[in-house]
């Protein structure tokens, strides 16, 4: 290959890179977005399964909730507020291993934005101050 072929191939590959990249943020988006919506349905569904007397299945369905980090008290009350989210739980571990939020961003597919709320959002929920704090605290408190 010739130098002028290398420099197409090189560019040729990073560009499908980036687009590969813009497309996983855009279905996370899309993705998170389709969960928030469902959250609450999930909730009736677990409700109506309970008053029905199927507990198993409001089991079911609590702990895919659970499991899940989904809210099925509807949107601006989520139960267990003190309790780390699926997705919070990721960030800590990264935060623990001395991650960046650009960096943690980039290998959860999120902004760097997002992973400055999440971080917020465990140092509020673990009581602590700074990064260091959380590093220091990991997953001790779900």
């Amino acid at each position: 290959m010739e130098s002028s072929d290398k420099d197409l191939h090189v560019k040729g590959t990073a560009m499908n890179d980036f687009m590969a990249l813009l497309v996983a943020r855009q279905n996370e988006r899309e993705l998170a977005a389709a969960l928030e919506r469902n959250a609450a349905a999930l909730g009736t569904a677990v409700a109506g399964a309970q008053g029905l007397g199927a507990s198993l299945v409001a089991r079911l369905g609590r702990d895919f909730a659970t499991q899940s980090g989904l809210a099925l008290a509807g949107p601006g009350q989520r139960p267990n507020t003190d309790e780390l989210t699926v997705r919070e739980r990721q960030v800590l571990a990264l935060v623990a291993g001395g991650l960046t939020n650009r960096l943690i961003g980039g290998r959860l597919f999120i902004s760097a934005k997002t992973a400055s709320v999440h971080v917020s959002a465990i140092m509020r929920k673990l009581g602590v101050s700074s990064r260091t704090g959380v590093a220091a605290r990991p997953l001790t408190k779900k």
